[in-house]
């Protein structure tokens, strides 16, 4: 059958056919870019990535408009002080069952 594959730079992934909804495009700028090839590069290699930087600049959609770009589902979360193992665990809990 006919396989959709996402390539940028020297990696390629299939693309993942999972539906997000409507949503309006990301505006996409030099530095959204260069993060869009890092992360993209991380996922092929199944490792992981963080955005960090300061509130409000955009990290957490730069994420989801990846994902969302790559027929992925995404879950974002946000580590703090108060994590705990239990709360992590009900994360990877829900991970591992959503496939």
């Amino acid at each position: 059958g006919n396989t959709c594959v996402i390539r940028n730079v020297d990696a390629e992934l299939v693309y993942g056919y999972e539906y997000c909804g409507y949503k309006e495009q990301l505006v996409v700028t030099p530095l959204t870019e260069r993060c869009f090839i890092t992360m993209f590069q991380a996922l092929v290699q199944h490792l992981g990535s963080a955005a960090i930087g300061p509130a409000g600049t955009g990290k957490t959609e730069t994420v989801k408009e990846l994902g969302r770009l790559c027929g992925r589902f995404v879950v974002v979360f946000n580590c703090s002080n108060h994590m705990d193992s239990k709360g992590l665990g009900r994360i990877f809990r829900g991970l591992v069952q959503s496939g």
